[in-house]
């Protein structure tokens, strides 16, 4: 049975929240850090972002090297670095599109001494290669990524509190 337009919407905005909820406790696990080991916010900000990424780029399933191309512009921007793409259908056309998709933006608030970055891949089914669509990656790459690495800022802040 199909579904209807109105049905898909509210599947897609569903998994939307998921995401937005990893991202507010990934951002509470980073705030917890930086207060717990007064790390420079924007150091730590950008240090933690690379490393969440990379570990996206790398659970990020293969087939075109399209999607995973995606996370490539605010990783080499930032200085990290990801294994490349490979496999059998992997082409250089569709690694470049996946490049054009990704994107980042700073924002500062020097009143509240905040900085933030955000991080985006475009590439279209993105989305639905999180909720499972891929074979490479059934427990998609975004939110694992953050739940491992909210977890590891937790651990550290434990670690610098003992």
């Amino acid at each position: 049975m199909a579904l209807s337009a109105g049905e898909r919407r509210e599947r897609l905005e569903a998994k939307q929240t998921g995401i937005r909820m990893a991202t507010e406790t990934f951002n509470r696990s980073l705030q917890a850090y930086i207060t717990a080991v007064g790390a420079n916010v924007e150091a730590a900000v950008k240090k933690a972002a690379v490393d969440l990424v990379v570990d996206i780029a790398v659970l990020s399933p293969v087939d075109t090297g399209r999607f995973r191309s995606g996370w490539f512009p605010f990783i080499e921007a930032y200085g990290g670095s990801a294994p490349p793409p490979s496999g059998p259908n992997v082409s250089a056309e569709a690694m470049a599109e996946g490049q054009e998709q990704g994107s980042y933006e700073e924002s500062r608030d020097e009143r509240a001494g905040s900085f933030g970055v955000t991080i985006t891949n475009a590439v279209r089914y993105g989305i639905y290669l999180e909720y499972g669509h891929s074979r490479q990656a059934p427990q998609g790459m975004v939110r694992l990524s953050m739940a491992r690495h909210a977890e590891r800022l937790r651990e550290a802040v434990r670690e610098a509190g003992a």
